[in-house]
C-alpha cells in the first residue's frame, strides 16, 4: 500500500512526505512483518516443545528462530541488525512449512 501511495502523481514533489512513506513501508514490510512471523513461530514452537507435538530439536529451533525474528525489531534503532530481517523471515517461513508437515494430524487422547 505504501508503494502504491508513492507511485501517485505529485508524491515525488514533496520529499519529506515521500521519505516518510518509504520508511513506513520498510518498517511494515520488514521489521514488523518479521516480528509478527516470529511470534507465530514461537507460538507454535513453545507449546509443541512442552506437549511433544514436534521433534524436540525442531521445536527448539523454532524458539531460536522466534527470538531472532523478535530481535530484528532492534534494526529500527541499530541499522547493522537489518541483516536479521531476511535471515529471520526466510528461516521462519521454512520452519513453518516443515512444522506443518511434522505436526500430527490428530491429537491423541490421554487417559485421565
Amino acid at each position: 500500500m505504501m508503494t502504491w501511495v508513492l507511485s501517485q502523481p505529485g508524491m515525488a514533489n514533496t520529499f519529506d512526505t515521500m521519505r516518510g512513506y518509504q520508511l513506513l513501508g520498510f518498517i511494515a514490510g520488514g521489521a514488523a512483518h518479521t516480528a509478527a512471523l516470529g511470534l507465530l513461530v514461537a507460538g507454535i514452537a513453545v507449546p509443541s516443545l512442552m506437549l511433544g507435538y514436534l521433534p524436540k530439536g525442531w521445536a527448539i529451533a523454532g524458539v531460536i528462530i522466534g527470538v531472532v525474528c523478535e530481535v530484528c525489531t532492534l534494526s529500527m534503532v541499530l541499522s547493522p541488525l537489518s541483516i536479521l530481517i531476511p535471515v529471520g523471515r526466510f528461516s521462519a517461513m521454512l520452519w513453518v512449512i516443515v512444522a506443518g508437515a511434522l505436526l500430527p494430524r490428530r491429537q491423541s487422547r490421554q487417559s485421565q
